[in-house]
């Protein structure tokens, strides 16, 4: 996609594919920002932060207990991506342009079900919940364990299987209720991954 540099606040579009209206964009200091963007330019520009139009990719994160929201954060930064934290109460995280706080109502499966319906193909789910990647994988998107490991087509059904084995097990006392401790190599794990994820799906794999 090309994108022409205008002078300040003019507007550009994005070529879109046959059939779909084109997406507005502002133009500052040859950065460009989506005309959907709910936080003020001069803002994103203190910050630093090189933003795109974001329909082809986003990020959407099981955000209760995910102890990566910053390592998240600091790779969509870099990439001017837009980051959902789903959870179901409010979290208290630094201002970022690129950041949404999605919080929904008290229940069961109530932000598996938001993410579900809001994830589009090329997105990606960051989540340890087995159930949540299988119907977000069944979108289309990518998904992400906060421990580096992907989750596929190839091996949703496996894991499911082996989640249902584990809480029979733990269920009955033959196997200890927690799994490891999450620790430093996990999150320099998820890191490298998370940033070699976007560029594959930059580069159409």
């Amino acid at each position: 996609v090309k994108i022409r540099t205008f002078g300040i606040g003019d507007v550009k579009t994005k070529s879109k594919p046959w059939g779909q209206s084109p997406r507005p964009l502002f133009s500052f200091n040859n950065l460009f920002f989506p005309k959907h963007l709910d936080v003020p330019i001069p803002n994103a520009i203190a910050l630093g932060v090189r933003l795109f139009d974001h329909d082809t990719m986003k990020v959407y994160v099981d955000a209760d207990a995910c102890p990566v929201k910053s390592e998240v954060m600091r790779v969509a930064e870099r990439h001017g991506l837009i980051v959902h934290m789903v959870s179901n109460a409010w979290m208290r995280l630094p201002s970022n342009p690129l950041l949404r706080i999605q919080v929904v109502a008290n229940g069961l499966d109530k932000a598996d079900d938001w993410i579900v319906q809001a994830i589009e193909t090329g997105d990606i789910a960051i989540t340890s919940d087995i159930p949540l990647a299988a119907r977000c994988l069944e979108k289309g998107a990518r998904v992400l364990g906060p421990t580096g490991k992907p989750f596929d087509h190839d091996g949703i059904g496996m894991a499911l299987a082996m989640r249902d084995l584990n809480a029979h097990l733990r269920d009955t006392g033959q196997v200890p209720g927690c799994g490891p401790p999450f620790g430093p190599k996990d999150r320099s794990r998820f890191l490298q991954v998370f940033e070699e994820m976007i560029q594959a799906i930059k580069r159409g794999k």
